[in-house]
């Protein structure tokens, strides 16, 4: 009676966090969370310039910091001369699809690798879709990437429990048949997010300790060297890649943020720390003869380690602990199958973690659908899409506008001087949030301060709350604010205040 209850519940807050995630697809808030307006941009550059990565020390000053399979993916799927809309609805859209697909190969792994039966998998699964973050909603990589590593995890795990029993049979032939597949979707991974490529150590470890040295060296040399092709393929295709996908991550690690991102997000990272001490409690308790136990650990801890260290990084935030959250239930699930009735627990420890999750309300971490603000945020859009037709419509050949409201820029595109100054010069940069410190400063702005002592720039645009004319001493360059439009400044240099 209780598992029916339970079963039940799961279907309800599965279906009620669908419709959210649908309507969240067409809502007018320009980002869902992660700075999903600089993805956005992304898509952008590939459609006009048919890159993704440039120079990023000379207009329109973008790097983008991150493998490209996902910009590519949604770049096919939407035409340049379509709304900037269109690119929000579309990557939102995939992301969902992506979830959607992760969640059923949970369910599939539980079902066929752990035994579990049918209905409780798919409720657990289910359930599980409560655990992805507002960055797995909005318009970035990070779904994708999780799709790719549970896929090769999956893999992992089938090979490797089929061949548990029997370590010395198979021949390394046969090994690096069922190791391609595995090598392939990390590769994948790899070449949707950087950090896709801690799989390359966790797995070939955990076939180490399963099944022997001779086969983790192989699939950990498969591994290395799939990515390393890609690499090397994608260095030959656009040769400022370096710069952007590697040198654009030299942001810095810093024990404060770590600290700040924790006592932001300590009521999340409280329950998954939690359940953490748990697992780690069962571990130590629950099968004590297991000889797989040692498995489930190599394989498991790693990617909290890994994760905590990753969260170092400026600007980070603990959407990298989703693989080690996503495959801590899995160990969890085939931790408790001797304990049935421990099933029940984890289902309403889940339930409970659905309902504490979005009791919160929208923040960095999750998102719920503003529905009564819908209207509200349909009509800035609108303003803002008039603004930046009107300012293309004042410009030259080649004249761009420099903005500092990153969702007024996705209508600004191509006609923008600067697109991803909150992922260079954060600080600041946002009235509405301001960040206590910044990364290093890896790029020189030396053009944007020749160009703006030029007046070259025939508009920079701010907000009323912006203190972008303060920090950038416009009046030193001779810029003055000479009209308000749709409720936004307009700085002009002198020379040109009769343009």
């Amino acid at each position: 009676m209780i598992r029916r209850i339970l079963l039940s519940l799961a279907l309800v807050f599965f279906a009620i966090q669908l419709a959210n995630r649908i309507f969240l697809i067409i809502e007018p808030s320009p980002d869902l969370g992660g700075v999903e307006t600089t993805f956005v941009h992304g898509v952008q550059s590939i459609q006009h310039h048919g890159t993704l990565y440039k120079n990023p020390e000379k207009p329109p000053y973008e790097f983008f910091q991150y493998h490209p399979l996902y910009f590519y993916t949604v770049a096919l799927l939407v035409d340049k001369e379509d709304d900037p809309v269109l690119i929000y609805r579309v990557g939102r859209s995939l992301n969902l699809l992506f979830n959607l697909l992760t969640i059923a190969l949970l369910a599939l792994f539980m079902r066929h690798q752990l035994s579990i039966e049918k209905y409780l998998s798919w409720a657990i699964a289910l359930l599980a879709f409560s655990l992805f973050w507002s960055h797995n909603i909005a318009v970035r990589p990070d779904s994708l990437k999780t799709l790719w590593l549970v896929a090769s995890a999956s893999l992992l795990w089938k090979y490797l429990l089929v061949n548990y029993d029997s370590k010395n049979e198979q021949r390394i032939v046969n090994s690096i048949t069922s190791f391609f597949p595995i090598a392939l979707c990390s590769t994948l991974a790899f070449a949707t997010k950087q950090d896709g490529i801690l799989a390359m150590g966790i797995f070939p470890l955990t076939i180490w300790v399963a099944l022997g040295f001779s086969r983790a060296f192989v699939l950990g040399l498969m591994m290395l060297l799939s990515n390393l092709l890609f690499v090397l393929l994608l260095s030959s295709i656009s040769p400022l890649y370096w710069t952007n996908a590697w040198l654009g991550l030299n942001q810095g690690l810093s024990l404060p943020w770590l600290r700040y991102m924790a006592s932001f997000h300590h009521l999340d990272l409280l329950l998954y720390g939690g359940w953490l001490v748990a697992w780690v409690i069962g571990f130590v308790r629950l099968r004590t003869n297991d000889t797989r136990k040692k498995i489930w650990l190599t394989f498991t801890i790693p990617w909290w380690v890994l994760g905590v260290w990753m969260m170092l990084k400026w600007g980070s935030t603990p959407v990298y602990l989703m693989e080690a959250i996503l495959f801590m239930l899995l160990s969890t699930a085939w931790l408790i199958q001797d304990c049935p009735r421990l099933y029940n627990v984890l289902l309403l420890s889940m339930v409970l973690f659905s309902v504490f999750w979005y009791s919160q309300g929208n923040s960095m971490s999750h998102r719920f659908a503003q529905i009564d603000r819908y209207d509200h945020l349909q009509e800035e859009a609108l303003r803002k899409r008039k603004l930046a037709d009107y300012l293309k419509n004042q410009l030259h050949d080649k004249e761009s506008v420099l903005s500092f409201d990153k969702a007024l820029n996705v209508y600004l595109y191509p006609n923008l001087y600067w697109s991803t100054y909150e992922a260079e010069y954060p600080n600041g940069m946002d009235c509405e949030f301001q960040f206590p410190f910044g990364p290093r400063k890896i790029f020189s702005l030396d053009s944007l301060h020749t160009d703006l002592a030029q007046g070259k720039l025939p508009y920079v645009i701010s907000r009323p709350c912006s203190r972008i004319g303060t920090m950038l001493d416009l009046e030193q360059y001779d810029y003055h604010c000479t009209d308000t439009l749709y409720g936004y400044f307009l700085y002009t240099p002198y020379s040109k205040v009769t343009r």
